[in-house]
């Protein structure tokens, strides 16, 4: 019986982190060639937000201080404002 590899938190985040990039450019380029909804914009927006707040928390690995989880904290934190005002 073999057994299956162990997946990493940092694996899991970095996936995630790719299909929310995705979703949210996808939304944003909707947004652009179709007559937008009410809230796309805000929605996509907000995606991008939340992918650039979780890129810069990522980065506490390689930049030490509080400023740069302050900066993901609130980026990803108004990221989730503005998908919940798009909705």
């Amino acid at each position: 019986m073999s057994t299956l590899p162990q997946l990493d938190l940092f694996t899991v985040k970095a996936v995630t982190l790719v299909t929310v990039l995705v979703v949210s450019l996808s939304t944003l380029l909707a947004c652009k060639i179709n007559r937008p909804g009410a809230g796309m914009g805000h929605f996509a927006m907000g995606l991008l937000a939340i992918c650039a707040g979780s890129v810069i928390v990522m980065s506490r690995l390689v930049i030490p201080g509080y400023a740069i989880m302050i900066a993901g904290n609130v980026l990803m934190i108004g990221g989730m404002l503005s998908v919940a005002h798009g909705i």
